[in-house]
């Protein structure tokens, strides 16, 4: 059964702790925690991109030249796209990109993150702060963090 080292406010190790073996002892799943970390970033954009298309271009309606004898290519109006100042060809517009993943899932992933986060930097503190809650466990980081 996996072990976590238990300390003290003091930064002191007072004992262990046993971890259970149904979360952290499961061999992680790479795609699912992919799949989450993907889920999670998608949910984070803004989706604010917006670009004028063709239709919403202030330009006017009329034909530049006529149609036939100028030599010209052919020219419906100056918002068109293939102009300089036109509207965009399909143009992105505000969307959602959120989306949910199934439960079991999101289940399967944190399972997955645990272990690998407990191995790297993470171990269990006790406090005893409050007299109605004489101790809890909390994790923190005994390494410091690098970005």
């Amino acid at each position: 059964m996996p072990k976590a080292n238990l300390y003290n406010m003091a930064g002191e190790q007072v004992g262990e702790v046993e971890l259970s073996e149904a979360v952290f002892g499961i061999e992680p799943n790479e795609v699912v925690l992919h799949a989450a970390i993907k889920n999670h970033l998608a949910n984070c954009r803004q989706g604010t991109q917006s670009a004028l298309t063709k239709g919403e271009v202030s330009y006017t309606t009329a034909k530049p030249w006529r149609q036939k004898g100028t030599g010209r290519a052919r020219a419906g109006y100056k918002g068109s796209p293939v102009w300089t100042h036109g509207g965009v060809a399909f143009a992105p517009k505000p969307r959602s990109y959120r989306y949910t993943m199934n439960r079991k899932e999101k289940r399967i992933a944190l399972k997955s993150a645990l272990p690998r986060a407990r191995s790297s930097w993470w171990t269990v503190s006790t406090s005893t702060r409050s007299r109605r809650r004489p101790a809890f466990l909390c994790l923190r980081s005994s390494a410091p963090r690098t970005p």
